[in-house]
């Protein structure tokens, strides 16, 4: 060997040797990534050996020649973060966990009464050395039948370790709590509104407004949740270690128990206790000049929901009861609204991305899910969440002026190499260049000039991936969607603790009172990062395995249901197709196009008609077959 290969073997060693500790995330395509205080390591399926996420681990440096950054392949699992997960049951001996991630787990023991098809928990059973490629559990309990729409659910709720719904015993210590007396200011003869979901049950926010020559005052009014929910109480605790309501269908369950929820509310014709921000707005520029911020009493007169409003805003259809002075002061709530967002808009630069969410209509009495239901933002929506977004601003600003610690929300940039790799899709999809669009103002204008068809949905929840997750924080910082660098949430304590924590902080200022401190938040804001991702992860787990549920009844048609499908992702085994109106993602084995390929190829971007060919709700996963 000479001395120059000598060399290179011993520089090669020298990097194998390199290790580090970190966190495994894994993909559900078998890769994953080791998050290390030198950075991220990437790890290949091969060298994943037997860690799953969570896992704190040791990575051994394979190679430092990517651009993207070191591979490594990870030689010892230091501790475990998983011990129960939930699996449905394949045969005798092995189960398949419903996170994706994770591979399929051989059980030790029996099933518990368990057959196949059914939910289970299990524990996951330690090697001794913590390092084995071969996962091995035993089941604890049945949970329940899969492909049932109780069972399902269940099994969702008790993956992501969702609260229990409160006890009796908790309703009832609720129902007997009164709240702190203040001194309040009297908007009772202020024209006051609320504007919500038609089935909505919790009523946090309402909004007023009136005008002189020169500016618009508009009120935002939300419930005064602080003063019956008082920091370090019992029922203080039950909402932190909730952190927000839980909306899974079927099974909501509210970070408050629904007899305090009921007390707090702002409900129509009675006198309710408030937390009201007044937004001075300049008419001739939309400008908000100034704030106000008190505790308060006000009435709300008209419970009004996004439907009638829409159809008001529209075509000036109101119903018969609507008062003269409810649709002027409609209108000019609108009028103001439209002006600040023209405002945003260029002093901003806010990112206006528009998708559609998808609701999924149960019947809960027939275990059966009867619809989807596609929603898009309209104007009446649009409306009270500028209304939130100026409140929610306007607190953050006063907070930061007067050193009350709190909490922001804050929203990083994109990584370039996310924004890199979306570039590359949407230019693939629109067959023209994006730009630059790490430039807030070429992306802007990116997104203001997307095509009105099929590819525009499918480039905007493309963008939405790239970006990073929202978060807390106990300092201020750029929120990249909104375009803010001051922004809280102050506008939904009922449903999230973030927004009571904020009142509470106020609260305890305005009477003079020791506030926690800036160490504290920052204790709090890492909590809710992880019962938020927590939240998130569950409701889409819930939706997505719902929309399978609601697929069943096109595979039983005769004839079959054509399907519009946008070609996103090309390869050897198939492609993969989103299908907007459903936000349903599937796939297209190669065999059942490979037919019309020398007719019409499938490219990146292109509209396809489907049919249903099959549901796998093992793998939660739709097949089709082109037309």
């Amino acid at each position: 060997m000479s001395k120059r290969s000598a060399k290179k073997k011993k520089q090669k060693q020298k990097r194998m040797e390199i290790q580090y500790t970190g966190t495994f995330s894994a993909s559900r395509n078998g890769f994953g990534f080791v998050e290390t205080e030198h950075g991220e390591v990437f790890i290949p399926a091969k060298f994943v050996n037997g860690a799953i996420s969570g896992d704190t681990v040791t990575v051994t440096i394979t190679s430092q020649d990517n651009p993207l950054g070191p591979e490594g392949k990870i030689t010892e699992i230091k501790e475990r973060s998983l011990k129960l997960f939930v699996a449905m049951v394949i045969d005798t001996f092995n189960v398949k966990p419903l996170d994706p991630s994770l591979p399929v787990i051989k059980i030790s023991g029996g099933l518990k009464g368990a057959k196949k098809n059914d939910w289970v928990m299990v524990r996951l059973l330690d090697s001794g050395s913590k390092f084995t490629e071969k996962l091995r559990g035993s089941v604890e309990e049945r949970i329940g039948k899969s492909a049932t729409l109780t069972g399902d659910l269940l099994s969702v709720c008790k993956e992501y370790d969702l609260p229990e719904p409160y006890s009796d015993a908790m309703e009832q210590f609720s129902a007997k709590i009164k709240p702190l007396e203040l001194e309040r200011t009297d908007l009772t003869k202020e024209f006051t509104i609320t504007i919500d979901p038609e089935d909505a049950k919790d009523f946090d926010d309402a909004v007023s407004i009136r005008e002189d020559n020169h500016f618009w005052y508009l009120g935002v009014h939300i419930a005064d949740v602080a003063v019956w929910v008082r920091p370090g109480t019992k029922l203080d605790q039950a909402a932190f270690d909730r952190g927000f309501s839980s909306y899974i269908p079927t099974m909501f369950r509210p970070m408050l128990p629904g007899t305090l929820t009921k007390k707090i509310s702002l409900r129509q014709g009675a006198e309710s206790t408030a937390h009201s921000v007044i937004l001075k707005v300049d008419k001739a520029d939309g400008k908000v000049v100034s704030h106000e911020r008190f505790h308060s009493l006000v009435k709300v007169d008209a419970r009004l929901d996004y439907d009638g409003v829409q159809l008001y805003l529209e075509k000036g259809k109101n119903p018969e009861k609507w008062s003269a002075r409810l649709k002027k002061n409609l209108s000019m709530l609108a009028e103001a609204v439209n002006k600040m967002r023209e405002y945003r808009a260029e002093t901003e630069q806010f990112l206006s991305i528009e998708t559609a969410e998808i609701k999924v209509i149960c019947d809960e009495a027939a275990g059966t899910v009867t619809g989807l239901e596609q929603r898009i933002q309209r104007e009446s929506e649009a409306l009270v969440e500028e209304c939130m977004l100026a409140a929610n601003s306007a607190v953050a600003v006063e907070m930061i002026e007067k050193g009350i610690p709190g909490l922001y929300r804050i929203h990083a940039e994109p990584e370039p190499g996310k924004l890199e790799e979306f570039a590359v899709f949407a230019e693939g999809i629109l067959k023209r260049r994006t730009g630059d669009i790490s430039n807030r103002k070429i992306l802007c204008k990116f997104l203001e000039n997307l095509p009105d068809d099929h590819t525009k949905y499918v480039i905007s929840t493309s963008l939405l991936r790239a970006m990073q997750r929202a978060c807390y924080a106990e300092d201020p910082a750029i929120h990249f969607g909104l375009g803010k660098t001051r922004y809280s949430h102050f506008t939904s304590p009922i449903r999230r603790y973030s927004d009571l924590f904020t009142h509470q902080q106020l609260l305890m200022f305005d009477l003079k009172k020791k506030m926690l401190s800036k160490k504290k938040a920052a204790g709090i804001a890492e909590v809710l990062l992880k019962l938020e991702k927590r939240n998130d992860e569950a409701y889409f787990a819930a939706v997505d395995r719902l929309k399978l549920h609601f697929m069943k009844q096109f595979l039983q048609e005769k004839t079959g249901t054509l399907f519009e499908g946008v070609v996103i992702k090309l390869n050897a085994h198939g492609m993969i197709c989103d299908i907007p109106q459903y936000g349903l993602r599937g796939f297209v084995p190669v065999h059942r196009f490979t037919t019309i390929m020398h007719r019409r190829p499938p490219k990146l971007g292109n509209l396809i008609f489907l049919y249903l060919d099959s549901l796998d709700f093992n793998a939660g996963s739709a097949t089709f077959r082109p037309v």
